[in-house]
């Protein structure tokens, strides 16, 4: 055989076994139990999960309680409306199956020191003959 064709099936061969050691990964479920509170700590009943991978979402209970079970490997997005969003990922996390948060969701706050709107005009002047 060829050096060529025995480099060409050793990355085949590599990146086949690379393959399996993420879906090994990616396979492992794990559920996140919580609650989505402001920063009072009241409840969020219009809080919003989603999974950054493959946007799918659900809302918490009307007492910002929720369990949500996805893979590992996956960012969870939990947001409400006006408020910053927390994301957690288990990836890199002991190997245990559930998780509990508390997820506190600040007021976004959008600050504008100044600015100006301008309305340009098109004035017409008709001629006279």
């Amino acid at each position: 055989m060829s050096i060529m064709r025995l480099f060409n099936i050793a990355t085949l061969v590599l990146t086949l076994s690379s393959y399996s050691v993420n879906a090994q990964t990616d396979s492992s479920l794990v559920t996140i139990t919580g609650k989505a509170v402001d920063e009072q700590g009241n409840y969020l009943s219009d809080a919003l999960i989603i999974n950054n991978r493959t946007l799918l979402g659900v809302f918490v209970n009307l007492d910002g309680t929720f369990v949500y079970t996805t893979f590992r490997n996956d960012t969870v997005r939990i947001g409400a409306f006006g408020r910053s969003p927390k994301l957690y990922c288990y990836k890199d996390s002991l190997e245990k199956d559930t998780f509990q948060v508390t997820a506190s969701l600040p007021l976004m706050n959008y600050y504008v020191s100044h600015f100006f709107i301008s309305s340009l005009v098109k004035q017409s002047v008709a001629k006279e003959k």
